[in-house]
């Protein structure tokens, strides 16, 4: 009984051998001279695969860390947001700008400098001075003796630069 390989790939051709070795251990012989080229051609065969296996999971991995750098910035910029939103409702609910309000609008702008774009931050800027106006003003008014013009001028003032807050708020 002859054993026959079929499809030995050696040196780019397909060649065809039968095992001519006499009884049991020709038959086995033939086998593993099969399976050692079929291990051969396999492993030829496999190398490209894994290569194409591993880019497909580093180019995911690149994918993921890009998502998860996005959603790491989303979350500090909806901080800060979150921080001005939160100082601005209370002035517009207070109709004053408190030194905790100020603190945190003045807090939020610092934070806001590296996370958003220039027109985000020249509007926090432009908060942040119509914020800082209306404390002034409220100081100011502090020292003033009351009935003065000067102390009428200071509250219209501080009621300007509020309304003025809460109406491109609301705008």
């Amino acid at each position: 009984m002859r054993v026959h390989c079929v499809l030995q790939v050696f040196n780019g051709e397909v060649q065809s051998k039968q095992g001519t070795g006499s009884g049991f251990w020709g038959r086995i012989e033939m086998i593993a001279d099969c399976w050692n080229r079929f291990v051969e051609v396999s492993s030829a065969l496999l190398t490209p695969e894994i290569g194409a296996l591993t880019a497909y999971i580093a180019w995911q991995q690149l994918k993921t860390a890009k998502d998860k750098l996005k959603l790491d910035l989303f979350e500090r910029r909806f901080a800060v947001y979150d921080q001005m939103r939160q100082a601005l409702y209370q002035v517009v609910s207070d109709a004053r700008v408190t030194d905790e309000t100020w603190k945190r609008i003045v807090r939020a702008e610092d934070e806001a400098l590296l996370l958003f774009p220039d027109e985000v931050l020249e509007r926090f800027k432009w908060i942040g001075e119509y914020a800082g106006k209306a404390v002034s003003h409220r100081e100011e008014r502090t020292g003033l003796p009351q009935g003065s013009k000067e102390l009428g001028t200071s509250i219209r003032d501080h009621r300007w630069y509020i309304s003025k807050l809460i109406s491109e708020t609301r705008g």
